[in-house]
């Protein structure tokens, strides 16, 4: 604090104005009261004041903690500002309680605010060595739980293996049993069919086909159904007709067949037939002849026309049947029936077919 200023004056002075007597404050006679026993005042008192005032008056008392300034007054013969006279008098703020605590708490988040980051700093460093420790420690317990969980899973997956291993083994005796089972089962049909074989091969040592009898109309192309009746199977025939029927063979125009397409019982004094469809009848087999090229059917129609007679087919299986099922090859490509068939009296039948042509497009 710098040493006050000390100004002497020429002359005695009277107490200043600004000291009440009655008050015992700091401020003019009859001005406002300043305050009273406050340290929060500060006053300019002259040094001469004390000396001179009367015996009997009391000399200024200041504040306890109240520091007396005294100043040279300026050079200029203006008055000071205010109602003071050769001084001024300086005020400081009171701190209260309730300042006081708010300071605290900004000074706290203060330095918080910038304590914060080096301790993260120094806490996340894992050069530091209570960091690195940490870490350390966080890995051996991680380590630990990891290897409890290998344990736990590898001894479930080992009684896993056991009770498959238990299934397993159940299983393969189970197989075992079966296949067992099924020897003995297929040793057993095998001795049945053959007996039934031996008991067959006796009873239809005597069974033959009679005389085959041709149908009058084709079936198909080169289709044609025979009929035969199964001689040696009259009446006190013991066996089974139908099953002795479909187990004799027959030769039709020097080709075997092993059975019948189908069987007929019809009773003791009819006798069992039966019937077969023969594929390769020469007699139902007719021709395409006079190919005549027509033309296309339209302008861009992209279809060409043919037409062609048939020759050589019975009448009585009639005309329209088989030729709807007579092939015939065109442009290389076979054709498996005629689109369309004619019946033109005395100039024959004749088949037509349409061919996709690009040649027409």
């Amino acid at each position: 604090m710098p040493a006050p200023f000390t100004r002497r004056p020429t002359a005695p002075e009277a107490p200043p104005p600004y000291y009440n007597q009655t008050y015992n404050s700091i401020g003019p006679p009859n001005g406002p009261r300043l305050g009273s026993g406050l340290n929060q005042f500060q006053g300019l008192i002259p040094t001469s004041a004390a000396s001179t005032s009367p015996p009997n008056e009391r000399s200024p008392i200041l504040p306890i903690n109240a520091v007396s300034y005294t100043t040279p007054l300026p050079e200029s013969s203006s008055p000071l500002p205010g109602p003071h006279h050769g001084g001024k008098i300086f005020e400081f703020p009171t701190i209260t309680p309730k300042i006081q605590i708010a300071i605290i708490l900004m000074l706290a988040v203060l330095l918080g605010g910038i304590a914060r980051p080096v301790f993260d700093e120094f806490s996340l460093d894992p050069y530091y060595p209570s960091v690195r420790e940490q870490i350390r420690h966080e890995w051996e317990l991680e380590r630990d739980r990891s290897h409890r969980e290998q344990d736990a899973e590898r001894a479930a997956w080992q009684a896993e293996l056991r009770s498959h291993d238990i299934v397993r083994a159940r299983l393969a005796e189970e197989r075992a049993r079966l296949d067992s089972e099924r020897l003995a089962y297929e040793d057993q049909k095998r001795r049945d069919a053959q007996r039934e074989q031996e008991e067959e091969a006796n009873r239809r040592a005597g069974l033959h086909w009679g005389h085959l009898h041709p149908h009058d109309r084709c079936s198909g192309y080169r289709r044609k159904e025979y009929s035969a009746k199964l001689e040696g199977a009259e009446s006190g025939y013991v066996g089974d007709r139908k099953k002795d029927c479909e187990a004799t063979p027959v030769k039709i125009h020097g080709v075997t067949i092993d059975r019948p397409y189908w069987c007929e019982d019809l009773g003791a004094c009819n006798g069992t037939w039966g019937h077969w469809i023969f594929e390769e009848e020469d007699t139902c087999a007719p021709y395409w002849d006079n190919l005549q090229d027509l033309g296309c059917t339209g302008p861009s129609s992209g279809v060409h026309r043919y037409q062609a007679q048939l020759i050589d087919f019975p009448w009585e299986s009639g005309w329209h049947e088989m030729c709807m099922v007579t092939p015939n090859t065109l442009q290389g490509q076979y054709q498996p029936h005629p689109n369309n068939c004619d019946n033109h009296g005395n100039h024959g039948v004749w088949g037509i077919w349409f061919i996709p042509d690009a040649m027409c497009s």
